[in-house]
C-alpha cells in the first residue's frame, strides 16, 4: 500500500494545489461496498440514508456538501455496481450524466474513491468487469486522483485480509497502481476516513477520461471507452442467453425422440419464452441506450436552467441543488 502523507504535510501544501471553490470528490463502488457509510462518517452525519438489507438504497447520484477546516467539499454518492434492481447501464448512464454535467459546468474532480470489500472471496466475473468500466471513466490521467480502498474488515480476518490486499494490489489493482492510483485499507473510523480526504487534497483537479469524450470531443455515450465496455457485456450477456435458448431447443427435441413428456416440455417451453423476452428486452434496451441517455441528460439541463431562473442562483448551485447537495458542517 502506498503511504499517505502527514496531515501536517497535507495542509501545508493544499491550497496551492486544489483549484475551485470545492473539493469534488466520487464515490463509487459495488452495491454493499459501504459508499454510503463511508460518506457519513466523513461528514459525522446521517445525510446518507444506508440500505439494511441486500439491494442498494441510492438509485441516483446524490451530493453532499460538507464544510471542514475552511474549505467545501462536495461527496458525491453513486448507484451500485452489480445493483439488484438497476442495471450496469442504468448505472453506468446515471453516473456519466452526473460526470458530464459537472464538466460542462467546467467543475473538475479532485478524488474519486473506488471501494471493494476485503470480505468479499474471490474476484467475481462481475467485479472483474466493474474495474475494466472504472479504470475506462478514469482514463490514465483520471486514475491519478483515484484511491482504491478496500472496506468490511470487520468481516475477515486480519491475516486473510491482509493476503486478499497484497493479491489486489499485485494483480488486480496493479496497472492502475503504475498509474499513479493510492490504495487503502479503510477499518471504518473516522480518521481513517479523513486520512483518505487528505490524501485527496494533495491532488490537482481533473478531467476524466469520459468527461473530456462526452463535452469535448461530443462522442455519444456508447462511443466512449467506457460505453464500449458496457456495450461489450451487454452484447456478450445476449449471445449466452441466445446459445442458452439453443440448448433449450436441442432439448425439446430430443424430449419428441426419446418419449413424449408433455409436462416436461411444457416447462422447458416456459423457459423458452423467458429466455426469448430477456434477449428481447436486452436488445432493445441496447439499441436505445444512447437516445435514451440524451434524453435524460436534455431533461437534467431543462431542470438546472429552471432551477437557476427562478431561484436567481447560478447554474453551478443549481447543479448541486439537483443532485441534492446539501450542507454539513
Amino acid at each position: 500500500m502506498k503511504k499517505f502523507k502527514s496531515v501536517k504535510d497535507v495542509f501545508k501544501k493544499k491550497d496551492e494545489l486544489i483549484e475551485g471553490p470545492e473539493v469534488v470528490i466520487v464515490v463509487v463502488g459495488e452495491t454493499g461496498s459501504g459508499k454510503s457509510t463511508l460518506i457519513n462518517t466523513i461528514t459525522g452525519s446521517s445525510a446518507v440514508k444506508i440500505g439494511s438489507g441486500l439491494g442498494s438504497l441510492t438509485k441516483k447520484v446524490e451530493a453532499v456538501k460538507w464544510q471542514h477546516d475552511g474549505r467545501i467539499f462536495v461527496l458525491v454518492d453513486t448507484p451500485g455496481f452489480d445493483d439488484t434492481e438497476l442495471s450496469e447501464e442504468e448505472v453506468f448512464s446515471r453516473i456519466a450524466q452526473f460526470l458530464q454535467l459537472l464538466y460542462e459546468q467546467r467543475i473538475l474532480v479532485n478524488g474519486i474513491i473506488y471501494l471493494h470489500p476485503i470480505s468479499n472471496i474471490r474476484m467475481r466475473g462481475s467485479s472483474i468487469q466493474m474495474l475494466r468500466l472504472f479504470k475506462q471513466l478514469c482514463g490514465s490521467n483520471g486514475l491519478r486522483n483515484a484511491i482504491l480502498v478496500t472496506t468490511m474488515w470487520n468481516r475477515v480476518e486480519s491475516k486473510e485480509g491482509l493476503s486478499r490486499q497484497k493479491r489486489l494490489e499485485e494483480d488486480y489493482w496493479k496497472p492502475m497502481i503504475e498509474h499513479g492510483s493510492h490504495t487503502y485499507a479503510y477499518r471504518g473510523s473516522q480518521a481513517e476516513a479523513h486520512e483518505i480526504i487528505n490524501q485527496i487534497l494533495l491532488n490537482q483537479s481533473t478531467v476524466l477520461q469520459i468527461q473530456r469524450e462526452l463535452v469535448d470531443q461530443k462522442r455519444k455515450l456508447l462511443q466512449t471507452e467506457a460505453g464500449q465496455v458496457v456495450d461489450a457485456d451487454l452484447a456478450s450477456s445476449i449471445n449466452r442467453m441466445q446459445e442458452r435458448l439453443k440448448q433449450l431447443h436441442n432439448l425439446i427435441d430430443e424430449t419428441h425422440q426419446d418419449a413424449p413428456d408433455k409436462l416436461a416440455e411444457s416447462e422447458i417451453n416456459e423457459d423458452v419464452k423467458e429466455y426469448l423476452s430477456g434477449i428481447k428486452t436486452m436488445e432493445a434496451n441496447r439499441a436505445r441506450l444512447d437516445d435514451d441517455y440524451a434524453k435524460a441528460l436534455h431533461a437534467l439541463r431543462e431542470k438546472i436552467r429552471a432551477l437557476s431562473q427562478v431561484q436567481q442562483i447560478s447554474n453551478t448551485d443549481a447543479l448541486w441543488a439537483v443532485f441534492g447537495a446539501q450542507q454539513e458542517s
